[in-house]
């Protein structure tokens, strides 16, 4: 979780807006450095990144994380993250719908997931 905090609040993830995000609909204001068109440099988050700064803030100051104790390898950890993820998808409406895309293709080292690594 760590690893996606700092991401995120770094520019390489992208960003989307915080308002637009509280009515349910996803409006991108920054693609970041992993988006697949239009990536975005570290020069380009140089220019940006006060005008960024702003939306990484309400962003962050929106999220709600939940943690409990955990010992396991990183395999299992994705793992939980991936059920995780294909029950949201899973969801009906908006649910389901407003999840990010890709996030079990890269969870899966075989394609599908849950399949025993």
């Amino acid at each position: 979780m760590e690893e996606h905090f700092k991401e995120h609040c770094n520019g390489a993830y992208h960003l989307s807006d915080p308002e637009q995000l509280k009515n349910g609909k996803r409006y991108c204001i920054w693609p970041g450095s992993y988006y697949r068109t239009n990536r975005k440099t570290p020069a380009n988050l140089v220019d940006h990144c006060w005008n960024l700064a702003l939306y990484i803030i309400e962003l962050v100051n929106g999220y709600r994380f939940y943690q409990a104790p955990l010992s396991a390898t990183n395999r299992i950890f994705e793992r939980i993250e991936a059920a995780l993820a294909s029950h949201l998808y899973n969801q009906p409406w908006q649910v389901g719908a407003f999840q990010e895309e890709g996030i079990l293709k890269r969870l899966s080292r075989h394609g599908s997931f849950g399949q025993p690594v």
